[in-house]
C-alpha cells in the first residue's frame, strides 16, 4: 500500500490528534489580540510575537491535509512562506499580527477537508468548488505578503505617519477579505457533510470586533506623534506636505529622522506605485520560500514511513554518511581501535551508544574520518585520499562541526546533515562528499583569509577615493555619513580574521587550493548575479536572505557562511561608485543604498550572533570560548566591542537613524541607559578605590605593585565587617597567625 492510501486511509485522526494543541495556540493567541484591543497589551512586541506563532501549530495540521489533497498545497506553502517571513522579523507590528491570526483563521478551515476526503465519489462540481476557493486563498495571501513586505521597508515614522490613513483602509480590507474566504470555504465544507456553519465556525465571534479594535489604533498617536500630524494638516495635508521638501523636513526632525533621496521618493509616491515597485521583490522571496515548502511536503510523505518502519539513519540521504549514523551511531556495533599514519589512536568503542535523532558533533566527526580511512583503505587509487590529511586533524575538525551545526549547541540533527549534504549539489560543484567536508574542515577559513585582506585594501581603496570626490557631489552625497559606517568593517569582521588562522597543511596542498577557488569563484558570482537583479540593494534583513540564499546556505539565514564573499562584492560595487564620483555627478540615491546595505548587514550579523549566545546560555555554557571559536571566530571582535562601555552598537544605531517603528523612545531610551552606566560607573571607581586601599602595596615599586597581587578569593577580604576593620594590632598578629580565630572573629561581627 502506498504512503498517500496509508495516509487517506485516517486523515481525520491524524487531524484529531493534533487538534487540541492547536485550538489552545488559537485561544491564546486570540487572548492577547483581546487584551490589545482593551488597551493592555498596546505596545507589546511580544504580544505580536505570540499571535503570530499561533501559526505553527496550524501548519502541523495543513501539512497532514496537503499530503493527501494535492490542491491544498500550493495555498499552505504560500501561508507559510508569509507566516514565516513575519516571524523571523526582530519586531512584529501589532495590526500586521492581528491580520496574520486573521489568516491563520481563514487557513484553519481547511483541516475540515478531512472527512470529506474520507468521503468516496465527491462530485467533480464540488472539487472544483474547492479548488476555486483554495486559488482564492492563495492569491489573497500573496497581496498581504507583498503589503507587509512594503510595510517593514519603510520603518520611519515620518514614512508611516503619512501613510498612516492608507495602511489602515488597506488593513481593513484584508481582515475583511480573510473573513469572507473563511465563510465561503465553511460554506462548501457544510455542503458536503453532516456539520452545520455554525458547528464548524466555533467561537470566534468576538474575533473580528477586536481585529477592528487593533486596526484602529493604527491612528492613535503620542504627543509627538500628534503635534507632527497638526503640523501636517495645518500645512494642507499630507499630499502637500510629502511635495515639499521643507515641511517634510521639519515633519522629520521632530523624530530625528533624515530624509534622504529615497525616501522622499517613497513619501511623494501612491501606495499603489509603492505596491507595484516593490511586487517584484516581495514575489520573489515568496516563490522561493513556497517552492521550499513544496519541496518539504513532497519529500516529507517518504520520510513519513521511513521513520516509523527504520532507524533514524534511513533518513540520512548520503549512503557513506548514513552508513556512519547506522554502523557505528545508531546500533552501537562493536568496532575495534584503529592505528592511523598519524599515530593518533582513538578507541572506537568509548563512543558506542544509541543515539537517536540527534549526536553529538564532535564525536561524529571523529567517526567520519574513520568511515574514510577504511574505506579508502581498499581502495588505494582513490583520487580523495589526500582528504584524510584534513580529516584526521583535530584542529579542523571544530570547523566542521560548525559548518554543520546551525544552531551552535554541539548536537547535529538527522536535518542539519542532510541540509549540510545537500548544499553540495545546490552549490553544483560536483565534488565528492570527502572534498565537501575536507573543504569546509580547512578551505572555509582560508578563503575567509582571502577575503579579509581584499576587503583591508578596498576599504583604503573608498577612503582614498572620497577623499576627492567632485565638488558637484560634495553638497548632496553626505560621504561622512557613509564613512563612519563604513569604520565599522574592521570592529565586526575583518579584526577577528587572520589570527591563527594561517595552520600548516599537512601534505600536498595543491588540491585544496583548487576546491578553494572552485568554491570562491562559484560563491562570488551567484551571490553578485542576485545582487545586481536586487540592484544592489539591501534595505531589509529579508532582502539580504534572498542574496545569500542557495548555495553554501540554502536558508540565507547562517550568514556567517557566506558574508565575507557578501562584503567583498559590496564593498567593490562601492569602489567603483566613490571612483566614479571623483570624475561624474553621482545620485544622492547611490550612496544612501551604499548606507543601507551595509547597515542592513551589520544588523544581521549582530542579530545572528545575538541567537547563537542565547542558544549557548540556555545550555549553560559559557560564552567567551563559543564566541572565540565558533566559525573560526567570526564573531569574537564585535562580541567584544559591544560588550565596552558607550558600546559600538549603540554608536551604529544612531548612525542608522531610528531603525524601528517604536524608534521616536529611542534616544530617551539611550539617554536613560547612559544615565544608569555613568551612576554604575561612579560606584565602580568607588569601589575600586576601596578596594585598592585595602590591597598590601610594596613602597618601594608602587606602580607595579598591582600587577604583582593576587586577588583575595571572598568578598570578606576586601570590604570585611565594621568591627573587622577596627580590630586592634594584637588581633590582627593573631588573625595572620591563626586563620581560624580570624574566622571567628569576622562571623562574631
Amino acid at each position: 500500500m502506498s504512503l498517500t492510501e496509508r495516509i487517506c486511509k485516517c486523515p481525520t485522526q491524524l487531524r484529531m490528534r493534533l487538534d487540541g494543541p492547536t485550538q489552545t495556540s488559537l485561544h491564546v493567541a486570540e487572548e492577547r489580540i483581546s487584551k490589545i484591543s482593551e488597551g493592555e497589551d498596546k505596545g507589546s512586541k511580544k504580544a505580536a510575537k505570540e499571535i503570530v506563532c499561533a501559526a505553527n501549530q496550524v501548519f502541523a495540521v495543513l501539512e497532514i491535509v496537503a499530503k493527501v489533497y494535492p490542491p491544498c498545497e500550493a495555498a499552505v506553502a504560500i501561508f507559510k512562506v508569509v507566516v514565516n517571513l513575519e516571524l523571523g522579523r526582530r519586531e512584529n507590528n501589532e495590526q500586521i499580527a492581528v491580520i496574520c491570526h486573521s489568516m491563520t483563521r481563514m487557513m484553519y478551515v481547511i483541516h475540515h477537508l478531512a472527512p470529506v476526503i474520507d468521503r468516496e465519489g465527491l462530485e467533480e462540481s464540488m472539487r472544483k468548488s474547492f479548488e476555486t476557493e483554495l486559488a482564492a486563498m492563495e492569491a489573497l495571501i500573496k497581496k498581504f505578503g507583498e503589503f507587509s513586505s512594503l510595510y517593514y521597508k519603510h520603518k520611519q515614522i515620518t514614512f508611516r505617519l503619512i501613510f498612516s490613513k492608507n495602511y489602515k483602509e488597506r488593513l481593513e480590507g484584508f481582515s475583511k477579505a480573510f473573513r469572507e474566504n473563511k465563510e465561503k470555504f465553511e460554506v462548501l465544507i457544510s455542503s458536503c457533510t453532516a456539520r452545520s456553519v455554525e458547528e464548524i465556525r466555533g467561537d470566534v465571534k468576538t474575533l473580528s470586533e477586536d481585529v477592528h479594535k487593533v486596526i484602529s489604533m493604527l491612528g492613535v498617536m503620542n504627543k509627538k506623534q500628534k503635534g507632527a500630524m497638526d503640523y501636517i494638516m495645518k500645512h494642507g495635508g499630507p499630499e502637500r506636505v510629502a511635495e515639499d521638501h521643507v515641511l517634510l523636513g521639519k515633519v522629520a526632525e521632530t523624530f530625528g529622522e533624515t530624509i534622504d533621496g529615497p525616501l522622499r521618493k517613497a513619501i511623494q509616491d501612491d501606495l499603489e506605485s509603492l505596491l507595484e515597485k516593490n511586487r517584484a521583490h516581495a514575489e520573489r522571496k515568496i516563490k522561493e520560500g513556497a517552492a521550499m515548502v513544496l519541496e518539504a511536503i513532497r519529500a516529507s510523505k517518504d520520510a513519513i514511513l521511513t521513520r516509523l518502519e527504520a532507524g533514524p539513519h534511513e533518513l540520512i540521504e548520503d549512503p557513506d554518511i548514513r552508513e556512519i549514523w547506522k554502523g557505528v551511531v545508531a546500533f552501537g556495533l562493536s568496532i575495534s581501535p584503529i592505528t592511523y599514519p598519524t599515530s593518533r589512536v582513538i578507541d572506537l568503542t568509548v563512543v558506542l551508544q544509541r543515539w537517536g535523532m540527534n549526536v553529538k558533533s564532535r564525536i561524529f566527526v571523529d567517526t567520519i574520518h574513520d568511515h574514510f580511512y577504511k574505506k579508502f583503505c581498499t581502495d588505494k587509487e582513490d583520487n580523495d585520499f589526500w582528504t584524510l590529511n584534513i580529516l584526521s586533524k583535530i584542529v579542523y575538525h571544530g570547523n566542521l562541526s560548525d559548518a554543520i551545526d546551525d544552531d551552535g549547541s554541539g548536537f547535529l540533527s538527522v536535518r542539519e546533515v542532510n541540509d549540510f549534504l545537500k548544499d553540495r549539489t545546490r552549490a553544483d560543484l560536483k565534488w565528492s562528499v570527502p572534498q565537501w567536508l575536507a573543504f569546509w574542515a580547512a578551505g572555509w577559513i582560508r578563503n575567509n583569509v582571502l577575503y579579509c585582506h581584499r576587503i583591508d585594501r578596498l576599504l583604503d581603496d573608498i577612503n582614498f577615493a572620497l577623499a576627492s570626490v567632485r565638488e558637484d557631489n560634495k553638497g548632496h552625497l553626505n560621504t561622512s555619513n557613509y564613512l563612519g559606517i563604513l569604520s565599522f568593517v574592521r570592529p565586526i569582521m575583518t579584526d577577528s580574521i587572520g589570527h591563527g588562522n594561517e595552520i600548516h597543511f599537512p601534505g600536498p596542498s595543491h588540491e585544496l587550493h583548487r576546491l578553494q577557488s572552485q568554491f570562491s569563484r562559484h560563491e562570488k558570482d551567484r551571490i553578485a548575479r542576485k545582487l545586481s537583479s536586487m540592484e544592489w540593494k539591501l534595505e531589509e534583513e529579508g532582502s539580504l536572505i534572498e542574496a545569500l540564499r542557495g548555495g553554501s546556505d540554502a536558508t540565507g539565514r547562517r550568514i556567517e557562511l557566506s558574508i565575507m564573499c557578501l562584503l567583498t562584492l559590496l564593498l567593490e560595487h562601492h569602489r567603483s561608485i566613490a571612483v566614479d564620483a571623483q570624475t561624474h555627478i553621482v545620485d544622492e540615491d547611490a550612496f544612501c543604498n551604499m548606507r543601507h546595505a551595509l547597515l542592513t548587514v551589520f544588523y544581521a550579523f549582530h542579530f545572528r550572533m545575538v541567537d547563537l549566545v542565547l542558544g549557548w546560555k540556555q545550555q549553560r555554557k559559557e560564552i567567551d570560548p563559543q564566541i572565540s571559536c565558533f566559525a573560526g571566530g567570526l564573531y569574537n571582535g564585535w562580541y567584544e566591542r559591544i560588550k565596552r562601555p558607550n558600546d559600538a552598537l549603540t554608536q551604529l544605531r544612531k548612525l542608522w537613524h531610528l531603525e524601528s517603528d517604536a524608534a521616536e523612545h529611542f534616544h530617551s531610551a539611550v539617554d536613560q541607559l547612559s544615565g544608569q552606566v555613568a551612576l554604575v560607573q561612579t560606584q565602580l571607581d568607588r569601589m575600586e578605590s576601596l578596594i585598592r586601599s585595602r590591597l598590601p602595596v610594596d613602597e618601594d615599586d608602587h606602580e607595579d605593585s598591582m600587577t604583582d597581587v593576587e586577588p583575595s578569593p571572598t568578598i570578606t577580604e576586601y570590604f570585611p565587617a565594621r568591627r573587622a576593620r577596627k580590630a586592634t594590632a594584637g588581633e590582627r598578629k593573631l588573625d595572620e597567625g591563626d586563620p581560624e580565630h580570624r574566622a571567628k572573629r569576622r562571623r562574631e561581627s
